[in-house]
C-alpha cells in the first residue's frame, strides 16, 4: 500500500517538474553557452543576467 501511495505521488512530481524543466531549458542553455564563451575568452566566468538577455534585477546571483 505504501509502495503504491508513493508511485502516485512520485507520478505527480513528474507531471508537475517536466514542464518546469522544459520551460526553463531555453533559459538555462543560454546561461551555459554565456559560460563557455567566457572560458574560451580566457576569463573567468561570471553570470550576468544581462548578458542572456533576462530583464530582471537578480540580485541573489550577484
Amino acid at each position: 500500500m505504501l509502495w503504491n501511495i508513493s508511485d502516485v505521488l512520485m507520478g505527480v512530481m513528474a507531471i508537475i517538474n517536466i514542464p518546469v524543466i522544459l520551460i526553463l531549458s531555453n533559459t538555462a542553455m543560454k546561461a551555459l553557452k554565456d559560460y563557455e564563451r567566457q572560458l574560451k575568452m580566457g576569463m573567468n566566468p561570471v553570470f550576468k543576467s544581462k548578458d542572456i538577455g533576462m530583464k530582471e534585477k537578480l540580485d541573489c546571483w550577484k
